[in-house]
Parts: structure tokens; sequence; C-alpha cells
């Protein structure tokens, strides 16, 4: 039970129901909503985008573009701390944006690294981007979607085995607000408040994703109580999450999009 006076309570899990399982934890790799959503929640982003579609900085402390829309200096936040303690400098940000420019990636967010010419390190908290030609998704987008990896973990893994490496499904590593814990295939995915994060610790200790394939079960258990947040689709299930006198709603615009991926090679 919430308190009423509007502040945030410290300590407590929460338990989210997601209808989607997860595949990995690696934005530059996953592609659908139940891995992003964790995601957003173990890594940071050099800019984030809000609610009312205004761009924020995140790692950045302030991005500078040049008059012609080709040349980004990206000044870093100091003192950002990788869940294992190390810091976060210029040469992660180089590192995780070099990944999805190399021949050798083979995931599906290479076209959104396009337009870059060159990502390279200023200094120990400066990154300089260079664009082929302007394009503003740049800013609004590839800026905005992905998580920072650390370069003292991942700079042996050859770009071509980065996909498949146990750091996304085992061990992911972040800036995040919450630190990675357990993920049982098919039940949960549990992370737990990160204390050194650089934006100070988060009120919750921790947040369960609790995997419910079938909505009407995840709405069921909504109104028992065993969930404590679902997001529900606009339709019959919104309805019906309406009727529920527990249940507080609230709905926000999201930079999302929804996509059928037809299979090309069946010839109907």
């Amino acid at each position: 039970e919430g308190k009423s006076d509007g502040k945030p309570q410290q300590g407590g899990d929460l338990i989210a129901g997601s209808t989607g399982e997860p595949t990995l934890f690696n934005s530059l790799y996953s592609t659908d909503t139940a891995s992003s959503d964790i995601e957003r929640l173990i890594y940071n982003t050099l800019l984030d985008v809000n609610e009312k579609l205004e761009v924020k900085n995140q790692l950045a402390d302030e991005v500078k573009e040049s008059e012609d829309g080709l040349t980004f200096d990206v000044k870093l936040k100091e003192g950002v701390k990788f869940h294992d303690g190390e810091e976060m400098t210029a040469d992660d940000v180089v590192f995780t944006y070099s990944i999805p420019m190399s021949d050798d990636y083979v995931g599906e967010r290479g076209s959104n690294f396009k337009m870059i010419e060159s990502v390279t390190k200023k200094g120990k908290y400066e990154v300089q981007f260079k664009l082929k030609k302007p394009d503003p998704y740049f800013y609004n987008v590839t800026l905005s979607s992905y998580g920072i990896l650390p370069k003292h973990i991942l700079k042996d893994v050859p770009i071509s085995e980065l996909g498949e490496h146990e750091f996304n499904r085992k061990n992911p590593i972040g800036t995040g607000p919450f630190k990675f814990k357990e993920w049982k295939e098919g039940q949960y995915v549990k992370v737990e408040a990160f204390d050194d994060y650089y934006a100070g610790r988060p009120h919750l200790d921790s947040i369960t994703y609790k995997i419910i394939p079938d909505s009407n079960a995840a709405l069921s258990q909504l109104q028992a109580g065993d969930v404590d947040y679902l997001v529900v689709t606009p339709g019959p299930d919104y309805k019906t999450a309406e009727k529920f006198n527990n249940v507080k709603m609230e709905t926000d615009l999201g930079l999302n999009y929804t996509y059928i991926g037809w299979n090309e090679k069946n010839e109907l």
C-alpha cells in the first residue's frame, strides 16, 4: 500500500508483470520490448527522451552541434561508475558506438549508425561524432537509445561474437540505477538498486519482472495484487483494468513503434 502524502517510499521490491520474455540485455542486439524495458534500468544512454518528446542529457553533460550539423561534441558527466566500480569515460562511449559501425557487427541496429563518419575520443570525458551528412535521427534517436557498455570487460571479445557473448544474458554490467541480479527463464528477471548510481540510489531496493505470457492471467494477477505494475494495451485489456478499484491508471506517450515482420521466405 502506498503512502498518501505523495512522497516516494524507501525500499521494497516492485513486482512488474511482463507478457513478453526478454532475449538478452544489450541494446545493440536486442529487438524486443521486454529486453529494452530491463536494459533501461541496467544501462544509461548519452541522451534521453521524456514523455513530452523533449531530449534531455543523461550521461552527456553537454552536446554541442556544429552549424552545418555534421559535428557533435559531447562532454560526459564525470565520476559515473559502472556496477563493478570502474569509472565510465570517453573510452567506453567510443567503444560502444564503434561496435555497430564495424563490418563484423551482426546485430539488427546497424542502420541507426550508418550516418556516423567517425567517433573519436577528444579527452577523458570528451567525445566527438562526425556525420557523413546532417541527420536529425542521430541526435533524437541514436544518441538516446543505446546503453553505454564497459570497454574494460568486453574489449577482447571479437565483435562478430559479441551478440552471443554470455555478458548479454548472464552478467550485463552498465551504469544504470539497477544492477542485474538474476534471470530465471520463463519466470522472472530481478534487478537490485545500485548504491553508487550517479543520480542517487533508487528509492526501490529491487524490481522483479514477472513473466506472464497470457494477458488475461496478467490482468488477474494485477487485480489480485500479485503484480504491482503492468503495461496494458489500449482496447479490451485497458477497459478491464479500468474497473479494478485497487489500480491507478496512467497513460503517456512513448517513442515506440509496432511492426509486422513478414517471412520473406514464404511464397505467400
